[in-house]
């Protein structure tokens, strides 16, 4: 088995992944451009539901056009049914993030100087707040330093937006509460800890 190619883009080297998924640097070799291929495996016992929290994934992450946020360039899915040609799973094509995650820049037991804070902290917001996420509708649920990238000159591009949720829709402005508890434990405020355990 293999991986397909995605969007012309060869998936060449893994770079990374976490309990649901692995990143991959994909090559597109044609045009001598770079990006990261995020692979989220699927089985026969894949639930429809898995399937509808990672479609609202891509729909939301692919809406958001900003420059903090990963761009999403395309997404192949490749059914188990087809597992003798390709690895089964659902390939999201993103922006390269080549300078790492944010959480590789923070020193343990020291941080980061209020200078450097201060920089990704502008544009965290500048992605985030009523600018652009949020004004979107859009809760991302899920901000940590592991989920903050750099590109190559530096610039924070937010990413994973696979427990985002629609808060607002835009056409008539009406709002639901959000009361699904989510997030990852170590980030997780201690209120929330506390008044809903798991």
């Amino acid at each position: 088995m293999k991986y397909p190619k995605v969007s012309g883009y060869e998936l060449v080297q893994q770079i990374g992944g976490g309990g649901f998924s692995s990143v991959f640097r994909a090559v597109h070799i044609e045009n001598h451009q770079v990006a990261a291929c995020k692979l989220i495996h699927t089985t026969d016992e894949t639930t429809d539901k898995e399937r509808k929290t990672i479609d609202k994934e891509m729909k939301i992450h692919a809406a958001l056009k900003h420059r903090n946020i990963l761009e999403f360039i395309s997404a192949v899915v490749v059914e188990p049914k087809y597992k003798h040609h390709y690895i089964p799973g659902i390939y999201m094509l993103l922006e390269f993030a080549a300078g790492g995650d944010l959480f590789d820049k923070i020193a343990p037991d020291i941080g980061t100087g209020e200078e450097v804070a201060h920089l990704y902290f502008k544009q965290l917001l500048d992605g985030m707040a009523s600018d652009f996420i949020h004004s979107q509708g859009v809760c991302h649920r899920d901000l940590k330093p592991e989920n903050l990238l750099l590109d190559a000159a530096g610039t924070l591009k937010i990413s994973d937006f696979g427990l985002s949720a629609v808060y607002k829709l835009k056409e008539n402005g009406r709002t639901r509460l959000l009361s699904e508890r989510c997030g990852s434990l170590p980030y997780i405020a201690p209120e929330v800890r506390i008044t809903n355990p798991p």
